[in-house]
């Protein structure tokens, strides 16, 4: 495949040498809930108002590593009193979603208009909930994937939550619109769905950029949109959804490549800035029959553990699930009586391996990515990398006693092998097993790390002196 970094404007590889402060540990991950059980007709299922499917539900997430539950929207905060316990008994957190309750221009919603309203209709109930369930209620959802016209709108909601003392302690939570969406994603008015490949410059048949003013278009449209979500809602959890396993991105590596190494890295330069958490939703969904070239294919736990190891080469911290159960054409982790799916199997494995990678990494300083394929050839701890196979996360500092360093996969389908030549030597060099918890010994007084992925598409490396 040829290089798609000359096409790219210079923001990627400004990222790539970015270096910020070692962030929180996260550990487990959060889920987006769906309550079709529940919405419009009550079902015997419905776990607001089963106590017993309520248990099932959060043991059967929480089993599989979720920690952090994004609850849906309800008319009034008492209707999740019921999951709210179970989630506070099992020693975990909840989120609310506040998308509906502030008014914005998606047709139907109701919400508050003003701070005044808001305060008196939602954050007194949201303030007596949390003297109930204390640290269960960890804080707020914003509206999911908000376009560009209602920035100003979500901008306000948080001023109006963080002039409540005991809200503006609370974490905020929010999820953007992925790079490629179309104009009507970003636009708020219908029909919102990815872009095709050629529509941000890349031709798919020649297997290259080959329109580089619409890339820029895109990468620029969606830089200004992260930053001013990332500026004015100043966020706990900043978080993006793009799913890359479907027909279009399947058949497009050069596609694939572009979109989610510029999502990724636009996401985790602008959190770490301002120090907040990047996070990635993985495609833990699938269409039971997919209706067009966008919908979700199934991802087994290998894809999955390729997109995570992804997110960490470009800085990212932590990880969330989409969706907890069946809905409309698609598959959850759960069906509609609250049982797992065999994706659920699937994120378990995830889950496991992100919780451990990011126990790992959560001491040190992020440092950028080294990818030839990305034409960022060096960084301050590597001089280089011997193809195209691979691309690198850095960790830590040159001048320190330990770095880290997380290789992922180029491709999700091929075996890697690839030589880092490291821009010193160091004494020791470890892989993690991810398997065993252990740390294995693969050189000494080295500058060279021999990288070979097969299934397993990443690997961690500590480099010590």
């Amino acid at each position: 495949m040829r290089k798609i970094s000359m096409a790219l404007l210079g923001l990627i590889t400004a990222i790539a040498s970015h270096t910020a402060v070692a962030d929180e540990i996260q550990s487990g991950s959060f889920v987006f809930m769906s309550d079709e059980s529940c919405r419009p007709v009550v079902t015997a299922s419905c776990y607001l108002t089963n106590e017993l499917e309520a248990k099932r539900t959060i043991n059967a997430l929480a089993d599989r590593g979720v920690t952090r539950f994004l609850l849906p929207p309800t008319e009034s905060v008492a209707e999740l009193d019921l999951i709210a316990k179970v989630i506070k008994d099992r020693g975990l957190s909840f989120y609310t979603y506040e998308g509906w309750q502030w008014w914005d221009s998606n047709p139907g919603n109701g919400g508050y208009r003003t701070c005044e309203a808001y305060t008196a209709g939602r954050i007194a109930p949201l303030v007596a909930f949390k003297a109930k369930y204390g640290d269960a209620f960890a804080g707020l959802q914003f509206r999911d994937e908000p376009p560009i016209p209602d920035l100003g709108r979500i901008k306000e909601l948080a001023q109006c939550v963080r002039a409540n003392p005991v809200l503006a302690q609370m974490k905020v939570f929010i999820n953007l619109i992925p790079i490629y969406g179309n104009d009507a994603s970003f636009a708020g008015t219908g029909h919102g769905d990815a872009m095709t490949p050629d529509q941000y410059g890349v031709d798919c048949a020649a297997g290259q950029i080959t329109d580089r003013t619409k890339v820029n278009a895109m990468v620029s449209r969606y830089s200004a949109y992260v930053n001013d979500i990332a500026d004015n809602v100043d966020p706990d959890y900043l978080t993006f959804n793009l799913y890359p396993f479907n027909e279009y991105l399947n058949a497009c590596p050069a596609a694939r490549d572009l979109v989610l190494s510029e999502n990724m890295a636009i996401i985790s330069h602008a959190a770490r800035l301002r120090g907040q958490v990047p996070v990635a939703y993985s495609q833990n969904y699938m269409a039971k029959s997919p209706a067009g070239p966008t919908q979700p294919l199934h991802a087994n736990f290998n894809q999955l553990r390729w997109l995570a190891s992804w997110f960490y080469v470009f800085g990212g911290r932590g990880t969330a699930n989409f969706v907890s159960h069946d809905f409309d054409n698609n598959i959850g982790l759960l069906n509609r009586n609250n049982v797992p799916n065999q994706l659920a199997a699937e994120q378990s494995d995830l889950n496991s391996f992100a919780r451990l990678a990011q126990q790992q990494l959560g001491q040190h300083t992020y440092q950028g990515f080294v990818s030839q394929f990305l034409g960022v050839n060096n960084g301050p701890m590597i001089g280089g990398v011997s193809n195209d196979d691979v691309l690198v996360g850095q960790y830590g500092t040159n001048a320190a006693n330990e770095a880290m360093l997380f290789v992922a996969k180029h491709n999700p389908y091929a075996n890697a092998s690839s030589m880092i030549t490291l821009s010193k030597w160091w004494v020791k060099v470890d892989r993690y097993d991810f398997n065993s918890g252990q740390w294995i010994t693969v050189g000494t007084n080295t500058h060279q790390v021999n990288v070979a992925l097969t299934d397993f598409p990443g690997s961690l490396y500590r480099l010590s002196m």
